[in-house]
């Protein structure tokens, strides 16, 4: 498991690399055509993840939030994602264009993450307390809110039940807590068409979201698009 000391040395290091420093531009990721059409709008993109649901409040803000970044980027991003669907992802698990290739290793997953459900009731608290640290361009392909563990006990619980879904579908790259609040419509963008978009979210940076994840909505979700989610199990 990633040291606390070495997840917010990296935490801060991606800082580096966002979209303020994207002054020649930006070529969004050839991965984005699986999830975003040309014109914007979401393909048919299927897979499973456990996720926590978000509080009424801080969805309510993050679609304010959502809004101010379309306005700064006109013709820059995709469709834009319902409120309901805005989540922290704990651990993505399957994911495709093929719903036929990936089906029997979704259904082997809502096994084994029923299992594990199972296995923690009881053993965690019913908190972990998070913060908003900024906002980040994703591997050109998503804006998302890079969150923090509050307290070295949160990171602890966090990274912990991070491993345990680590069992069934191993990531070879590390977790980096976040909330995705817009896609980008797959395309080249000039650093002049960036500029409004990057200096809104250096303004936005400033605010802080004190965000509560509660195991209660910690849940098990398959989707058939990005704007698309079915709470298929709840921990408790």
């Amino acid at each position: 498991m990633e040291s606390k000391d070495a997840f917010y040395i990296r935490i801060r290091e991606l800082e580096r690399y966002n979209l303020t420093e994207r002054t020649q531009g930006l070529q969004t990721n050839d991965k984005l055509k699986d999830k975003v059409s040309d014109n914007g709008a979401f393909c048919s993109f299927y897979g499973d993840t456990v996720s926590f649901l978000l509080e009424d409040r801080i969805r309510c803000r993050l679609k304010e939030v959502q809004q101010i970044l379309y306005a700064s980027a006109p013709g820059v991003l995709a469709e834009p994602l319902r409120e309901e669907t805005f989540h922290m992802t704990l651990h993505d698990l399957t994911s495709g264009t093929d719903l036929g290739r990936i089906k029997e290793r979704m259904e082997n997953n809502e096994k084994e993450v029923r299992r594990i459900f199972r296995s923690l009731q009881g053993e965690h608290p019913k908190n972990i307390q998070m913060i908003s640290s900024y906002l980040f361009n994703m591997v050109n392909s998503s804006l998302v809110w890079i969150l923090l563990p509050w307290g070295k006990e949160d990171y602890q619980e966090l990274m912990e039940l991070y491993q345990r879904f680590q069992e069934i579908a191993a990531l070879d790259y590390p977790f980096t807590p976040h909330i995705t609040l817009a896609y980008y419509r797959p395309g080249s963008y000039s650093g002049r068409q960036l500029d409004s978009l990057a200096l809104m979210m250096q303004e936005l940076n400033k605010e802080r979201l004190y965000i509560n994840l509660n195991l209660n909505s910690l849940v098990y979700c398959t989707f058939s698009d990005m704007n698309h989610y079915r709470i298929c199990q709840r921990l408790l």
